[in-house]
Order: structure tokens, then C-alpha cells, then sequence
């Protein structure tokens, strides 16, 4: 509804989104891999007004889009990596004993996990390790697909595959 010369009256109430809000929630979804669910909680308001001023506001919908991506590739990649290729850390124990305190550091190795290379294989080579092959024939106005299960390679193909 217009006003005096022609200017708007905003209709409803004033918008409970802030500006700020839109470096907060890239660097909280970069940092913790926050769900929507958690960001409604951190900007009080509900999913419901999350989703909309998601909708409304593009810059904060991409920013969410921006800090969950960096989490994903940074963290998660990373710790996934590690599961399938093994990895090891230094535990320190401190103990306090007549004589004094007492640090004890110990290099523990985690062996690669079978479960965690597999997915690795599956998602980074799907073209060597998917469990299904489709393929499609056409022709003489007939299309074909068959669908096949594959045995899953095992340690030792691979390494007759490596070694030629």
C-alpha cells in the first residue's frame, strides 16, 4: 500500500533477519557442519523462518551452502582419508605419583580400515569398484538394459591386478 508520494509502507513485521547473520552461519557451517536444525537453534528462530529467510535472502542461503561444502571437503574428507589409509597419534598420559607428576607419550598406529577403503574406491572409482554395471544397447528400435552384479575385488585381485 503506498504513502505519501508514493513510497511503501512495509506490510507485517520488521524482519528478524540480520545481515551479520550471513558470515555467522558460512563460518559456523565451516566449522562445525552445522544442520539447519542447529542454525535455527543458534538464531533462535524456528526451521520453519530458517527455511524462509533462506528462500528470501540468497547471500545467506548461499553462505550455508558455502560453509557446509568447506566442512564436508576439510573434515570429513580428510577423516575418511585417514580411516583408509591408516594412520597414527601420539596419546600422553599424565600421572601424578609420589615422586611427582609422570607424562608418558605413546605412538599409537591404527591399521587402514576395509570398510572406509571400499567407500573411498566405490565413490572415487566407480568405474572399477561399483558393486552394479548398467549397460544399454540400442538398436532396430529396441533398447536393452541389463543390470549385473559384480563380485567385489577382493585384496588379492588388486594385487594381482598391481603386479601386472
Amino acid at each position: 500500500m503506498a504513502g505519501k508520494n508514493g513510497a511503501r509502507n512495509p506490510v507485517g513485521r520488521p524482519s528478524t533477519f540480520f545481515p551479520e547473520y550471513i558470515d555467522l552461519a558460512r563460518d559456523v557451517c565451516a566449522a562445525t557442519g552445522a544442520t539447519d536444525k542447529e542454525l535455527a537453534k543458534l538464531f533462535e528462530c524456528t526451521l520453519k523462518r530458517l527455511v524462509k529467510w533462506k528462500q528470501a535472502q540468497p547471500l545467506f542461503r548461499q553462505a550455508i551452502k558455502e560453509g557446509k561444502d568447506e566442512f564436508d571437503s576439510d573434515r570429513i574428507e580428510a577423516s575418511l582419508k585417514r580411516r583408509a589409509t591408516g594412520y597414527e597419534f601420539d596419546e600422553i598420559k599424565e600421572e601424578t605419583s609420589k615422586d611427582g607428576p609422570k607424562r608418558t607419550v605413546t605412538t599409537k598406529h591404527y591399521a587402514p580400515e576395509v570398510g572406509a577403503m571400499a567407500f573411498w574406491l566405490k565413490n572415487r572409482r566407480p568405474d572399477r569398484w561399483r558393486d552394479k554395471r548398467n549397460l544399454e544397447v540400442e538398436g532396430g528400435g529396441v533398447t536393452l538394459k541389463v543390470v549385473t552384479n559384480v563380485p567385489r575385488k577382493t585384496y588379492e585381485d588388486t594385487e594381482e591386478d598391481a603386479s601386472g
